[in-house]
């Protein structure tokens, strides 16, 4: 990763202001105002849940635009900062006074054919305080949100036999106001129903 390193920030170009980083369902959106002279932004992020992190490349954008959204966050907290560019020159990096907070998608989402419908499963997301399954119909593409859950685990029973169709579940954050979703999909699957076992009649012997 390319660190931000403040011995090389030019002063001639002003310090972009951090206006507001916020949480959204697929990613950090990051504004700033606008530094005059500047070409081009590079915007840069700091995981701020590890003591030994520094400053690394988020991304860049050209000037006639004030905002990024980083999509490269794995989740935690972070903060942000902005530096204004032009040709191999860059002003001082102007930072954000406070962090945001992005909560992980769920992990190793699976699904299996269990006998009253589809059974899903997923890894525990930390501070994840309920988690949303939708279900998108392969057929005609349409999502519907069929539960919420506190488990990391659903069996959907409403499903047609001979059927296709995939699975998203978004961890949801609400503790201190946090209302973040980030989504993890699953593969298509098709509902095949298990075969039911008769069990044998016994054969009655004449004599």
């Amino acid at each position: 990763d390319i660190i931000y390193d403040p011995q090389i920030a030019q002063t001639f170009l002003n310090s972009p202001k951090v206006t507001s980083q916020e949480s959204l369902e697929d990613g950090v959106m990051v504004r700033w105002q606008p530094s005059q002279g500047a070409t081009a932004y590079t915007v840069y992020r700091m995981h701020t849940d590890d003591v030994n992190a520094e400053w690394e490349i988020a991304g860049t954008v050209n000037a006639a635009v004030n905002y990024f959204k980083d999509t490269g966050a794995e989740g935690g907290n972070y903060k942000y900062g902005v530096a204004a560019t032009i040709g191999d020159s860059q002003s001082p990096m102007g930072e954000s006074s406070n962090t945001v907070y992005l909560i992980k998608a769920p992990k190793n989402v699976s699904i299996q054919n269990v006998m009253d419908g589809m059974k899903l499963t997923w890894d525990s997301v930390s501070n994840a305080s309920f988690y949303i399954v939708e279900r998108i119909e392969n057929e005609t593409g349409e999502i519907k949100r069929v539960a919420d859950v506190t488990s990391t685990t659903y069996t959907d029973k409403s499903v047609k036999d001979f059927s296709k169709y995939s699975y998203r579940v978004n961890s949801v954050d609400n503790i201190k106001g946090w209302k973040s979703l980030r989504t993890a999909f699953s593969n298509d699957f098709y509902r095949v129903p298990p075969p039911i076992v008769e069990s044998a009649t016994p054969e009655t012997s004449s004599i």
